[in-house]
């Protein structure tokens, strides 16, 4: 089972002014969730959420891909898009993917290997399920 979670610098909206959950939150409620049968989404401002919250979330997925946050603290597979590294991701970085940017010892694939980026994330997955299972 995978996840993913997109960060964005946007502001959004995610409910509909006038509407139960937009009125549940502007009465003050700190999360506010909406259920229906098959689907549900929670409301709550950033600062409530935090990495435990997160962890539980995506708690039944085998792999979470996230686009956009270098604050979880995670290794991560870079996408290159230029030739210079983030020095604040530099010891986070499992493996590069994208422009041909070089770490040493960090596997770099180009953009035309994805067969060989999907090898290594499912060798990397068994290793890391291997370890837990100990």
């Amino acid at each position: 089972m995978v996840g993913t979670i997109k960060i964005t610098s946007h502001e959004l909206q995610f409910d509909s002014p006038g509407k139960d959950t937009d009125r549940h939150r502007k009465s003050g409620a700190a999360v506010t969730l909406i259920k229906s049968r098959r689907q549900f989404a929670a409301f709550t401002d950033s600062d409530y959420l935090d990495n435990a919250i997160c962890d539980n979330i995506f708690a039944k997925c085998h792999l979470v891909l996230i686009e956009g946050d270098n604050t979880l603290g995670r290794q991560c597979i870079y996408v290159a898009d230029s030739n210079t590294v983030r020095e604040d991701l530099k010891n986070k970085i499992k493996a590069i993917w994208g422009s041909q940017i070089k770490i040493g010892g960090i596997p770099n694939f180009s953009l035309h290997e994805i067969d060989n980026l999907s090898d290594f994330i499912i060798n990397d997955f068994n290793t890391q399920l291997a370890k837990e299972a100990l």
